[in-house]
């Protein structure tokens, strides 16, 4: 999908975040914890994972969204962004590892990671109107 606005990608985002929840939101602990292979996350540390990056999102967003209000410039009329799953040529990206200030702790159930997740979603939520007022182009996260 190309975003062509700040809404689309707040609803795209919205979306998959309403089927990742109705996904798992009603396992059982078993099934939270089922871990498939030794080196792979059971169900309950992907939420945890995506709680956290989330959340972590949110406060670099904050902060980026500040610099690019204090620079001033109109947000463009159209934003064009290409997926970020892809690389230059369209091909899909490697796998990511995550870095340790994002891996899962553990021994959190689904039930807590959620709400998390969707406060850092309501938090985004609340600056999308600002973000939709300003040029973001400039603002980069080294990640």
């Amino acid at each position: 999908m190309i975003y062509q606005s700040i809404a689309d990608i707040f609803a795209a985002n919205e979306q998959a975040n309403e089927r990742f929840s109705a996904a798992i939101s009603s396992l059982t602990e078993a099934q939270e914890n089922f871990r498939p292979v030794a080196d792979r996350w059971t169900i309950a540390e992907i939420a945890e994972h995506v709680a956290t990056v989330n959340g972590g999102f949110l406060r670099i967003t904050g902060k980026l969204l500040k610099q690019a209000e204090a620079e001033g410039k109109p947000a463009p009329a159209q934003l064009n962004l290409k997926p970020t799953a892809l690389d230059e040529s369209g091909n899909p990206l490697p796998p990511f590892q995550a870095p340790d200030a994002v891996k899962p702790q553990g021994g959190k159930p689904v039930s807590e990671s959620l709400p998390k997740l969707r406060e850092a979603l309501d938090g985004l939520g609340a600056l999308q109107d600002r973000l939709a007022s300003v040029d973001l182009s400039e603002q980069r996260f080294p990640h």
